[in-house]
């Protein structure tokens, strides 16, 4: 679950951040918060409130991404992969205002989190 604006006219910029929850089967196994920005292609300016499915864990989404981006309307969809891998992440779905009535990009960023695992693993570190 997110928000997010693309600025992208041509070429342009967009930054993203949200939280997460990431589940083992149907019990949660981590949480924490994101933050993305990211370069691109395109014409998609707009702003939108998104949730989606991230395959994997909080690692999985830290990093260097690509993803498309379309708008119609107020309704908007992304996919993800990772940059160095190519593996497919996941996507989101969102609604919200857009400058025009359909608008896409191609961007390239960097994602970071922060998680509960990832705290406790650097606590517990400090400690061994």
């Amino acid at each position: 679950m997110g928000t997010g604006v693309s600025l992208v006219g041509v070429t342009g910029i967009e930054a993203s951040a949200g939280y997460f929850i990431n589940f083992k089967g149907i019990v949660p196994n981590d949480f924490g918060m994101y933050g993305a920005t990211a370069l691109g292609v395109g014409l998609n300016i707009s702003g939108d409130i998104f949730s989606g499915v991230i395959w994997g864990d909080a690692c999985d989404i830290s990093g260097i991404t690509e993803n498309v981006n379309f708008s119609f309307w107020f309704v908007s969809l992304s996919l993800f992969k990772n940059a160095e891998t190519g593996k497919i992440l996941g996507f989101t779905a969102g609604v919200g205002p857009g400058a025009t009535f359909f608008s896409g990009s191609a961007m390239r960023g960097i994602t970071g989190s922060i998680s509960y695992n990832k705290v406790n693993k650097f606590i517990y570190g400090i400690f061994e």
